[in-house]
């Protein structure tokens, strides 16, 4: 089963329903507004049989691990509850800002937050949860985990960068205050990361099946990869 449907982020302000939409940008045109809904489908299976790209490989808790490790970044709150999205089981996180935060705070937050469902973030977050029950891998930030695997595998997807990544390359992971340092200086999400410079790639070519990131063998081949370019990190 392949990836890559229709985009498909379920999201809203304030107290207004939620609607279908590309992705935050028309949340985000909205003015001194701190208050955002997202809705995450629960079944996996969801994006395939609709032909969108909404497919969330992640629990709960996991989402609940992963807005923690936002929360030690930059602080907003947040809450997760149950909820439907047409007929189909779903989780909602309501988002609550500041009012001082700056639009490209709230991006990079709501950017990250579309790890959860959307292709090839999906999964990639949930290889970073896999990886990070290794003892190599345990005291890294899921964030930087999530930017080590893109690193390897998507450093170039489709001919172009993906989200959070720039053409310039960096020799080391970010820790989380490293990333609000960053976050601070930067007017653009994208700059907020640099693309790691590894010595070993996966060509992303005829990956983006669900086949080929569930498969064992694959995933045995690609740990031993993300092993290989830590170790080079460390040697620097």
């Amino acid at each position: 089963m392949k990836f890559l449907g229709n985009y498909c982020t379920l999201c809203s302000i304030q107290n207004n329903p939620i609607r279908r939409d590309v992705c935050f940008m028309n949340v985000l045109d909205f003015k001194n507004v701190q208050d955002y809904n997202v809705v995450i489908i629960k079944d996996p299976s969801y994006g395939f049989n609709t032909s969108n790209n909404h497919n969330c490989f992640v629990s709960r808790k996991q989402i609940k691990e992963l807005l923690n490790s936002l929360c030690s970044i930059y602080k907003f709150m947040y809450d997760i509850s149950e909820t439907k999205y047409k007929e189909y089981p779903a989780y909602k996180i309501h988002l609550k800002f500041n009012a001082e935060d700056r639009r490209v705070d709230k991006l990079f937050i709501l950017t990250c937050v579309r790890y959860t469902y959307e292709y090839p973030y999906n999964v990639i977050l949930s290889e970073a949860f896999k990886i990070s029950k290794f003892p190599e891998f345990r005291f890294i930030n899921i964030i930087s985990l999530c930017n080590l695997i893109q690193s390897t595998i998507f450093s170039k997807w489709q001919g172009r960068t993906i989200h959070g990544l720039l053409e310039n390359n960096s020799t080391h992971l970010l820790t989380n205050k490293q990333i609000y340092e960053r976050l601070k200086k930067r007017l653009r999400v994208f700059s907020v990361f640099e693309r790691l410079r590894v010595p070993y790639i996966i060509d992303p070519k005829n990956k983006n099946t669900l086949e080929y990131w569930t498969d064992i063998n694959e995933f045995i081949k690609r740990i031993k990869l993300y092993k290989n370019n830590l170790k080079d990190f460390k040697k620097k």
